[in-house]
């Protein structure tokens, strides 16, 4: 029976249906006839699916006690393409098509907005369609009747729409009027992507969205109107969403630290707390996170926070690091990974957002960059305050569970003269994609040899003392001291360690090499050799590499005067000199170490 009635349905909605369509009169409002259901109850729950989808839809009374579900009222030289983007979206049944009415009887239901115009303005607002060629369309017909009647079991359907290039513009703005906010933000982030638009995402079609829209049609192809079209649109929401959809983007609301913004849940675990940060880490082992600031402050603070960020080893050294009195952002990289973040300082409260990609997932960065931080928001909660804020220490090796930046290596070296040039051994350099005299300074190498480099300061500095070599007659054995930052600058100053010079040459008989006996540790390498009178007899070399010799540990080298003065004539420095100085106490050495002594540190 229910069979029966479907069948009996499809009739009367093709025969309703197809004599409207042959009274068709051109600029007369038609309607596209989707469906007809044999009661007013099962009319209303069907109509309300298709309201979800489609905000105009109507109903009427017709013929045999019947209830047809329509859509419109459209101009009549229009219907036939709204038909077609209506089906290939699959808003409608594919048996759907263009009616006059001319057999409607009373309205059961009517949309909250009735006006012709502006019920076409709104019809297509997920009329997003996958395709750009004509299609043909079939209906199928039931073959069984209630009374063994049997009907043609296929009807095909083929329809050529022609209009013109205004109709189609026409068309294209009703359908782009009816797009959401969102959808308009997101043509805009595809646009961007496709490296036709560098506005903002705000939703907001104005004359730099055109332009977009306008390279892109042009770069595509399609006529240059800068109103895309669903197709246009299809072609290029196609190509971007795939790189993104498997991120699986999720607005959360973190309410501990007073922040909302988009986290993609498809490749990073649950929130980790630890003032002043919240992060969300990688699933899978790689470099990406998303880190959420929060914490109470003001310029004072911010500027502290900025430089604690500055020192983690999620933000490689270099890049473009900003600070205003109101907020930060950094923006730098390196072959392994791109961190991108910002902060505010809005009514007391710091607020902000990290993003950490690896960098040869540049595509997908790029879209999601864009996406999270335009949906960032601060709500009113703030994280305690960190404990590093507290106490006014900073650890050495992680910050708030996140790692320190380390330096490859770390050594001494020695000041040579007042503006900062600094003598040192010159293993490993080139390894260096930075060096660092103490805590920021900025070195390149200037001059080396084998053994030793010189490097001069890129900003200007004034070391606290200048390095004086001996030049006086020296013999050996001899007591010495190596001066330099043992631990790699962890106690903020160098320390002594005592020893003898066995001989003024190294184990092969090169005269320019002494060999030490002395037990060091590789921060003192680049650091002075003083004698016993507090005098400077050349510079502790780092430990051989030799691998198929084991020498005592405490087996060292040295460079000598020689050596010294040839590099350093080379690099046309001028040094000062001394033939013999008193003996210093051990406070005096101490004092001179801390005022000549360099921290060099050497980055990636």
């Amino acid at each position: 029976m229910q069979r029966a009635i479907h069948h009996l349905a499809i009739f009367i909605f093709l025969v309703w249906g197809h004599s409207a369509i042959g009274q068709l009169a051109p600029d007369q409002y038609v309607w596209i006839q989707v469906e007809a259901q044999p009661d007013r109850k099962s009319a209303m729950n069907r109509i309300k699916v298709y309201r979800t989808r489609i905000s105009n839809v109507v109903g009427f009374e017709i013929e045999g006690g019947w209830f047809g579900i329509a859509l419109g009222p459209y101009k009549s030289h229009m219907a036939d393409a709204l038909l077609k983007e209506f089906k290939e979206a699959g808003l409608i049944p594919p048996d759907s098509f263009v009616a006059r009415g001319v057999t409607y009887g009373s309205q059961f239901y009517t949309p909250r907005t009735s006006s012709p115009q502006l019920i076409a303005e709104q019809s297509l607002n997920q009329a997003e369609i996958e395709t750009t060629t004509q299609v043909a369309t079939e209906m199928a017909i039931a073959t069984e009747t209630a009374t063994g009647i049997e009907l043609e079991s296929e009807i095909e359907i083929e329809t050529e729409i022609k209009l013109s290039d205004a109709e189609k513009l026409e068309i294209t703005k009703i359908s782009e009027n009816a797009l959401t906010f969102d959808e308009k933000k997101y043509l805009q982030r595809a646009l961007a992507w496709a490296n036709h638009y560098q506005g903002a995402i705000d939703g907001l079609y104005g004359p730099e969205t055109r332009q977009a829209m306008l390279d892109w049609q042009i770069e595509n192809r399609y006529p240059d109107t800068g109103f895309m079209a669903p197709a246009e649109r299809s072609l290029l929401l196609n190509k971007y969403t795939p790189i993104i959809s498997k991120l699986n983007l999720v607005q959360i609301s973190n309410l501990r630290a007073g922040i909302t913004l988009l986290v993609p849940r498809g490749i990073l675990g649950p929130a980790k707390y630890e003032a002043p940060f919240v992060r969300f880490e990688a699933t899978d082992n790689s470099n990406t996170q998303i880190i959420l600031i929060s914490q109470v402050g003001d310029a004072k603070r911010l500027k502290a926070l900025f430089e604690v960020i500055q020192t983690l080893d999620i933000v490689p050294k270099g890049g473009i690091l900003n600070l205003g009195e109101a907020g930060f952002s950094i923006e730098t990289s390196n072959d392994e990974l791109f961190t991108t973040g910002f902060a505010n300082l809005i009514d007391g409260k710091i607020k902000g957002a990290i993003l950490v990609w690896p960098s040869e997932d540049e595509a997908r960065r790029l879209r999601l960059k864009a996406q999270i931080f335009d949906s960032f928001g601060s709500l009113g909660g703030v994280l305690p305050e960190a404990e590093f804020f507290e106490t006014g220490l900073l650890p050495k090796d992680l910050i708030s569970g996140l790692k320190i930046r380390q330096p490859i290596f770390a050594r001494s070296g020695v000041f040579v003269n007042a503006e900062g040039v600094v003598l040192t051994a010159n293993r490993d350099l080139e390894l260096c994609g930075s060096i660092e005299l103490g805590f920021g300074t900025q070195a390149k190498v200037k001059a080396f040899n084998s053994h030793l480099a010189v490097l001069t300061p890129m900003e200007k500095i004034s070391p606290l003392g200048i390095t004086s070599f001996q030049l006086g007659p020296l013999k050996a054995p001899r007591r010495i001291t190596a001066g330099g930052y043992s631990f790699g600058g962890s106690l903020g100053a160098p320390t002594l360690t005592s020893g003898l010079l066995q001989e003024f040459r190294d184990l092969s008989g090169d005269d320019k090499i002494s060999r030490l006996q002395i037990d060091t540790l590789p921060g003192d390498a680049g650091g002075p050799i003083y004698d016993s009178g507090g005098n400077v007899i050349g510079i502790l070399l780092p430990k051989s590499a030799e691998t198929e010799r084991q020498l005592p540990n405490n087996v060292n080298f040295s460079a000598n005067w020689n050596l010294i003065s040839s590099l350093l004539n080379e690099a046309n420095i001028s040094i000062s000199l001394t033939e013999n100085k008193p003996h210093p106490d051990l406070i005096s050495l101490s004092n001179a170490a801390k005022n000549t002594i360099a921290l060099i540190t050497c980055w990636e």
